[in-house]
């Protein structure tokens, strides 16, 4: 592990209770942020009891993620916009510490285009506007996150449109608990 990892590991272990709750299902912290790159810590903990419906997105940024403990498997596709199709796109926006979904009125299928699994001490890269699905594989999960803003949309895909804004509520104190432990394993394998 570099110098830099095990510093940005240490930096969240000393501030668990200041992650958040993702719509995805992980926790995430922000450490290093500026204009167009950001730096985050993610962390799954095996339970997705706050996993969201549509978990198909794409983001706005080219992301680097590197896998610190546990496994990973990102799932490709492309949307083919279809008249009658069973996949509905949203376009994701952010107010109040909330994500909101909001209809494109686009509808189509979502082809599957590929896969791929990352294991503890590797990494994998992602460009703007790809849309996939992130499964974990071997949790606790910790990866290291760096993101490069493109300005592109933020779209999410699913079946339906019935899901409440997300809330990006700070960790409680069970989940601190967890993080932190999680955060050890990776710091002391």
């Amino acid at each position: 592990m570099k110098v830099s990892e095990r510093e940005a590991l240490a930096h969240a272990a000393n501030c668990a209770e200041e992650f958040r709750v993702h719509p995805l299902g992980f926790f995430f912290l922000k450490y290093c942020a500026g204009n167009e790159q950001a730096r985050r810590i993610h962390v799954w903990l095996g339970n997705n009891a706050t996993r969201t419906t549509n978990q198909l997105h794409l983001h706005s940024f080219d992301i680097e993620s590197v896998v610190v403990v546990g496994k990973i498997r990102n799932e490709l596709f492309r949307y083919r916009e279809t008249a009658g199709g069973a996949v509905m796109e949203f376009e994701v926006s952010y107010n109040d510490g909330k994500s909101l979904l909001r209809r494109t009125g686009s509808v189509g299928e979502l082809d599957p285009m590929g896969s791929f699994e990352t294991p503890a001490g590797s990494w994998y890269r992602l460009e703007a506007g790809v849309i996939h699905r992130v499964i974990v594989e071997e949790a606790p999960c910790v990866t290291l996150v760096s993101t490069i803003e493109r300005g592109t949309r933020i779209c999410s895909y699913g079946l339906t449109d019935e899901e409440q804004p997300c809330v990006r509520r700070m960790v409680n104190r069970e989940e601190v608990s967890q993080i932190a432990a999680a955060l050890d394993g990776a710091l002391h394998p």
